[in-house]
């Protein structure tokens, strides 16, 4: 699934996807490459070719690269300084699993 709060660009030539993503954007990792093909009416690549393309995910212009979950914080993913304090000047991330109330986890981005 994915919401209305996002924007897409595919560049063939680099074999790339940028999404460019806004407050409340659902992305579904599961099926991004199903639903951007599937928007793609006139795509000039096949589907097996598509899949092969990097994403890189945008929240507004910050790129989202990813960080190593932290030991004493379950699904919270960002870098330490070295008094063991969350670096604020860098993007961090929450996942929160999906619960009984919930149908879907939830990712929180600080930024």
């Amino acid at each position: 699934m994915i919401s209305q709060n996002f924007l897409y660009s595919i560049h063939k030539d680099k074999k790339s996807i940028y999404l460019l993503c806004e407050d409340k954007a659902v992305i579904d990792c599961q099926s991004i490459y199903e639903e951007l093909f599937r928007l793609e009416k006139t795509a000039d690549f096949t589907f097996e070719e598509f899949q092969s393309y990097t994403p890189s995910l945008f929240f507004y212009s910050t790129l989202l690269t990813g960080s190593q979950e932290l030991p004493n914080h379950p699904f919270f993913f960002g870098e330490l300084d070295k008094e063991g304090n969350i670096k604020q000047e860098q993007p961090s991330y929450y996942f929160a699993p999906k619960d009984e109330t919930l149908d879907k986890g939830k990712l929180t981005i600080y930024l």
